[in-house]
């Protein structure tokens, strides 16, 4: 028998190539501990119930651990076919219901599926021992693309800094104040400026109306810091519109539009950027109440020379009547107003809606037409 049993296992080993098992079991001839390969992940179970009297009415039901969800339908079959199995540890169970209807326990075959060649441990730990020679080599590929460059990044920094240092004595030594960019390139080139007259320029000039007496119940440092935000707010708006900021004078705010650079809206743009910052001021008022100011606006266009003044300290500056007439207009404004002159109602008259105040004295100027914009 043990000789019979022999010639079966080499003969099932060599028409199932690569299935492993320990054994044939003695009766039936079934593997004992079987191993299928991956590439055939495929089986076929027979199995039958005895029953000399009425073999024909014999009911089962089967399922395959890992596999199956439930059992199987009751069915009269006796072959159960499972295919694509992953790999794994499977249990086969099988019942039977005899023709009075009374059900056997179930018995049970378990085998494997083994994993595929790629899957295998030996192949994981090769998967390993390759990322870790690519880690290897891909980190001493970096080292060397880092100091590579390191060494040009230390030669271009070395060299900004020579470029930098020279550039900076040199506009360290020019540019004490913020010039105007054509005004700043003049003096980089030159050294020095011509001044220029701009006959095409509109003027703003704003002023605090109520500055001492916000000085007096607010700290010196609280005052100045309210000025700081204001004056930043104006410079917002009117870099918004291309004009140029030329100075403040205590709580006195300067900037002209149309110089350097000609532009034939320098009237038009000075009125926007004016409403903004009276618009701006009365919001900030209905905010901070008297921990603010009030602003009053006073435009006027015309021409004036422009240039920088001084040696040491020097700024840029403009002069001229127009100067002195938006001077005035903001003088005669008052509070929460943008007040122009004759000569900036005529070039803005189809563009804001302008209420005429008449024939208002100003100071050194007589008897001056005055127009209100309106919001």
């Amino acid at each position: 028998m043990a000789n019979f049993l022999s010639v079966k296992e080499t003969a099932c080993a060599k028409k199932y190539k690569g299935v492993k098992f320990d054994s044939l079991s003695a009766f039936y001839h079934v593997p004992q501990n079987l191993e299928l390969p991956y590439e055939h992940n495929h089986i076929t179970i027979l199995f039958n119930a005895i029953q000399p009297g009425r073999p024909q009415g014999v009911r089962y039901q089967y399922m395959l651990e890992e596999y199956d969800d439930d059992w199987s339908p009751v069915t009269k079959n006796s072959t159960a076919v499972f295919g694509h199995m992953h790999e794994g540890s499977y249990t086969f169970k099988v019942k039977a219901q005899s023709p009075d209807g009374v059900w056997s326990e179930p018995i049970e075959y378990t085998f494997r599926v083994m994993p595929p060649w790629y899957r295998t441990w030996w192949m994981y730990a090769t998967y390993i021992i390759l990322f870790l020679v690519g880690m290897r080599i891909f980190n001493k590929w970096r080292e060397r693309s880092l100091r590579a460059d390191k060494e040009k990044l230390e030669k271009t920094v070395a060299e900004r800094t020579r470029e930098i240092a020279e550039e900076k004595k040199k506009s360290d030594d020019l540019l004490l104040n913020i010039l105007p960019e054509e005004v700043a390139d003049e003096l980089k080139e030159r050294g020095a400026t011509t001044a220029q007259q701009y006959d095409h320029v509109t003027v703003l000039f704003t002023d605090f109306v109520n500055f001492t007496t916000a000085g007096e119940h607010l700290g010196s440092q609280a005052l100045v810091e309210e000025l700081h935000n204001c004056f930043k707010a104006f410079d917002e708006i009117i870099d918004k519109y291309g004009i140029e900021k030329i100075k403040t004078i205590g709580d006195a705010y300067l900037a002209v539009c149309g110089l350097p650079t000609a532009d034939d809206s320098h009237a038009e743009k000075i009125v926007q950027a004016a409403q903004e910052i009276r618009a701006f001021m009365l919001q900030r008022r209905e905010q901070l109440g008297d921990k603010t100011f009030e602003v009053r606006i006073g435009i006027h266009s015309g021409s004036v020379v422009a240039g920088i003044v001084g040696v040491k300290k020097f700024a840029y500056d403009i002069w001229g009547d127009t100067v002195n007439t938006a001077a005035r207009m903001e003088q005669n404004s008052i509070a929460g107003h943008i007040n122009i002159s004759q000569t900036t109602y005529v070039m803005v008259k189809d563009k804001f809606t302008c209420t005429y105040r008449g024939e208002l004295e100003a100071k050194n100027k007589g008897k001056l037409k005055m127009y209100f914009v309106q919001a």
